[in-house]
């Protein structure tokens, strides 16, 4: 008689007629609302894309393959059997469903199967994982694990059956299990973390619903136009629009996940807020999120959008969390408590922000003061008036009120890692460094004609020699405006080789027709340089290059899917603004000088050294297994730390620097009061070293046009240097 255990019995049962059973099948209602949904969002994509795919055989397999592989991205879970078996079925399928002709696709019961077979394939698995852990592993056998990481291996296969797949997750487990014992960790301990950590993620509100499933699906549809077209549900929407705006409704506190990914941790409360004023605290790890009046949401394991999308909400409204704190005795508490939601600023980080930095000759004892402004984002909030145009022009104008010995001699717009934003904040604020004339050339799909759009301001709120910092993560609206200082020849460009290269445009549209509580963004159109060029893949390329830390960047002419590069006819004759703009022999001469600072340095040898460290290890086919290896690479490690440390405190840039003073949208009066505040507390801080670069190149390219004189008196020099030959750091202000 076969033997079978009764959790066995169930476990078959659940498959049999859990996840086996179908819910679509003859659930017309629902079918219908899932194809409407379907034809909605496809017809929006559509109708409004700048340049739509022919919707054939070729579309279909592209799409259906994007499907597969972003239900399982990780390769964890599905069998090569199952993708050979779906793609057989399915892949030349898509066209048809989306045309509205019969086909295997009709009824949307693929959906549900594929669903279903993902999540058989996880419970499988993952009801192994514990025996997996519990299990003796030697640490000294020599073998590797090769994780799933997109730049490196995008091809990895999937399991070829199940003994596979478990020892796949078997060298998943060791991996983990010999990394913690190699830093220190008790495995027993570690082991007992993990099985808490994977019985979460094995609870049936962490499986797919056909649901999601048909969301991914929705997605992939829009991915296959280009990878900008996106599918997304309103709560989404609200988010990218709160990262762009000044302000939003929720209970003030920074937050993220824990360690194991399974909550989300407050890591700092916002002094004044809804949530100080309830009595939260920072490391509060919320559990649970009830609404007023309905029942209370686990939130294990969501992702942190969708964690943060619950915890905010309208103005005046209640939330209750289920926190747990960590008492000073050592135990854990859980504790309820209520938050009226109200209105939160955005961190000052999300705003333009500036820095005087004094950029030191000690040979000729003079000094050069840079003003270097970071843009996080083009952001605007119209319900406040608040955009990244009206705070720079603000401290532009503050900056132009400085009495003259702290008048500054040049100026840097740090837009390293600056994604973008809105399009009309990229003309306005161009506005700000040109007279009126043309910014960027706009393409619409079906347009007769290019549109130009231009700054209409005839007044230039900064004339002095402008510098603007770019790196792989610079794109979109960051290169229309780069774009259009390099033209100009306004300023110079420096940083990495290039830009990102994103010029498309992208429109969010709002499902209300069928109240289906999704949001299309699809890309509507094309920008181009005034020259006529566009950068669409090409990027912003640097007048001159500093080494970033970006190893394996990922660049838009690396999206498969990915609009072409083209150009359209110029936007005519305009005035350039080239009265602080070098020669090309002079060019050349502040590229030298730049680079014998980065050659010489020891710091920027320290990037290169850690990308050929990167590189080397990439080599290997995987992550070694072995304690013994394993703890001599983290001695190693411990070594090239100490290193590094020491070539950091050699660099030249921490004894020639000094920040003068930071602020945003202050006054001129708090701003002075505080600098004479930090002169007499003075802190220490180790300066940003690529900022630093661009601070001295803009210092080199002032004094090209500068005869002024910058002499400073050898008490102001002491004054500079009195802290061993580190800087002053001055707090930055806020209103």
């Amino acid at each position: 008689m076969l033997n079978i255990s009764f959790s066995t019995l169930l476990y078959i049962l659940f498959l049999q007629y859990g996840f086996s059973q179908s819910l679509l099948k003859g659930d017309n209602a629902r079918i219908t609302s899932f194809q409407t949904q379907i034809d909605s969002f496809t017809n929006v994509v559509l109708e409004k894309h700048y340049k739509p795919r022919v919707i054939d055989d070729n579309y279909s397999k592209t799409t259906f393959a994007d499907f597969i592989k972003a239900l399982d991205p990780t390769r964890n879970y599905f069998f090569q059997s199952d993708v050979d078996e779906f793609m057989n079925k399915y892949q030349d399928q898509v066209d048809n469903l989306l045309k509205g002709e019969e086909g295997n696709l009709t009824g949307l019961i693929f959906i549900e199967e594929i669903t279903n077979r993902l999540n058989e394939r996880k419970k499988n698995i993952l009801n192994e994982v514990q025996s997996i852990i519990h299990q003796k592993h030697d640490y000294e056998i020599d073998e590797s694990y090769e994780p799933y990481i997109p730049y490196k291996n995008w091809d990895k296969p999937y399991a070829k059956n199940f003994e596979q797949q478990k020892d796949n997750w078997r060298k998943t487990i060791k991996y983990k299990l010999v990394n913690a014992i190699a830093s220190g960790s008790d495995e027993q301990e570690t082991k007992d973390s993990l099985i808490e950590l994977y019985n979460k993620i094995n609870s049936d509100q962490n499986y797919k619903t056909i649901e999601d499933t048909l969301g991914v699906f929705l997605r992939s549809i829009g991915t296959s136009f280009d990878p900008h077209n996106n599918y997304m549900s309103l709560a989404e929407l609200q988010a990218l629009q709160d990262g762009l705006s000044s302000s939003f409704y929720g209970i003030g506190s920074m937050v993220s996940l824990t360690q194991s990914g399974q909550y989300v941790k407050l890591t700092k409360i916002i002094p004044g807020s809804p949530a100080e004023k309830a009595g939260l605290k920072d490391d509060d790890v919320i559990t649970k999120i009830k609404e007023r009046g309905r029942e209370a949401i686990d939130i294990s394991f969501k992702e942190l959008n969708e964690m943060i999308s619950l915890i905010k909400g309208p103005k005046d409204s209640t939330v209750e969390l289920t926190v747990r704190r960590k008492a000073e005795s050592g135990e854990v508490q859980e504790l309820q408590i209520s938050v009226v939601r109200d209105e939160i600023k955005n961190s000052t980080a999300n705003y333009a922000r500036v820095k005087i930095i004094g950029i030191i000759n000690p040979v000729t004892k003079t000094v050069s003061r840079i003003a270097i402004i970071k843009v996080p984002s083009f952001y605007q909030d119209e319900n406040k008036g608040d955009s990244l145009t009206k705070d720079t022009k603000e401290i532009l104008i503050k900056l132009s009120q400085l009495p003259d010995d702290m008048k500054v001699h040049g100026l840097v717009i740090d837009l390293m890692n600056n994604g973008g934003g809105y399009l009309d904040e990229a003309i306005s604020f161009t506005g700000l460094f040109i007279k009126s004339g043309p910014v960027v050339i706009e393409k619409y799909r079906d347009s007769r004609k290019d549109k130009i759009s231009r700054d209409r301001d005839s007044n230039i709120y900064y004339e002095g020699p402008l510098v603007v910092m770019i790196n792989e993560r610079s794109a979109s609206a960051s290169e229309i405006f780069a774009g259009a200082i390099q033209d100009y020849e306004r300023g110079l460009i420096v940083g990495s080789k290039h830009s990102f290269g994103k010029g498309t445009i992208q429109r969010s549209f709002k499902d209300t027709l069928y109240r289906y509580n999704f949001a299309s963004k699809v890309t509507v159109g094309k920008f181009f340089r005034i020259s006529g060029d566009s950068n669409q893949h090409s990027g912003i390329a640097s007048d001159i290059q500093i080494p970033t830390y970006s190893i394996y960047p990922t660049f838009e002419k690396s999206l498969e899917t990915s609009l072409k590069n083209d150009e359209v006819v110029d936007a005519g004759e305009y005035l350039k603004h080239n009265e602080f703009y070098p020669s090309p022999y002079q060019l050349i001469q502040l590229k030298k000088k730049s680079a014998n600072r980065i050659n010489r340095d020891p710091e920027f040898k320290l990037i290169e050294e850690a990308k050929e460290r990167r590189f080397e290890k990439d080599k290997t086919k995987g992550y070694s297994l072995k304690l013994s290896e394993i703890k001599g690479q983290e001695e190693k490690n411990k070594i090239i730390a100490q290193e590094i440390e020491t070539k950091r405190k050699s660099s030249k840039y921490h004894s020639n620097y000094v920040e003068i003073l930071s602020f945003t949208r202050t006054t001129i009066e708090q701003l002075l009061a505080e600098e004479e505040k930090e002169k007499k507390e003075k802190s220490v801080k180790v300066p940003n070293i690529l900022e630093h670069e661009a601070a001295t190149i803009a210092s080199d390219l002032s004094k090209l046009f500068d005869t002024s004189s910058r002499e400073v008196d050898q008490a102001y020099l002491n004054h500079l240097w009195s802290s061993d030959g580190y800087i002053f750091h001055i707090e930055e202000l806020s209103n």
